[in-house]
């Protein structure tokens, strides 16, 4: 019993401060870790974004389709952030309106290439990950520079 005592103290010691450390992770941070081991790897940052783009494009592409005729035609995008996005680009099909896979594939793809350029920028030792420390850095600097990520680009360009 005295060695469970004795062990009990720096067993609870440690496992306590790994819950500290945890709490430290942004909830971004700890979804986009699919392996777990506390560092993001390109390909899992690439995954996280492509995962939030495509539910964002289905998102999107519901808003626009304001008839329910399961294509986005060039009039229901008037108004809407559709020159912005690129998405003039997304009819793969040149048939004059988009669907809800072209608008899903299209941001998917921009969100690849931008999570791509992102991750390169966060990975300051250029070590292939990117550690809760980086991560952290990142978000501080981009406080400090003041930049409030956009609705249509805030996975790709906000830090993890």
């Amino acid at each position: 019993m005295k060695l469970i005592k004795i062990f009990g103290l720096p067993l609870a010691f440690f496992i306590c401060m790994g819950a500290v450390q945890a709490k430290e992770l942004s909830p971004r941070f700890v979804v986009a870790d699919a392996n777990k081991d506390e560092k993001l790897s390109k390909d899992e940052v690439v995954a996280f974004v492509v995962n939030r783009a495509e539910k964002r494009g289905e998102e999107l592409f519901q808003k626009l389709d304001a008839n329910n005729d399961s294509s986005v035609t060039k009039d229901e995008a008037k108004g809407k952030k559709m020159q912005k996005m690129g998405l003039i680009n997304a009819d793969t099909s040149n048939d004059g309106k988009l669907s809800k896979d072209e608008v899903v594939a299209f941001l998917e793809k921009k969100a690849e290439e931008r999570a791509g350029k992102r991750f390169l920028q966060v990975d300051k030792n250029a070590d292939g990950f990117v550690t809760p420390e980086e991560a952290k850095q990142a978000k501080q600097k981009e406080k400090e520079k003041g930049k409030e990520a956009d609705d249509d680009t805030e996975s790709e360009n906000e830090p993890l």
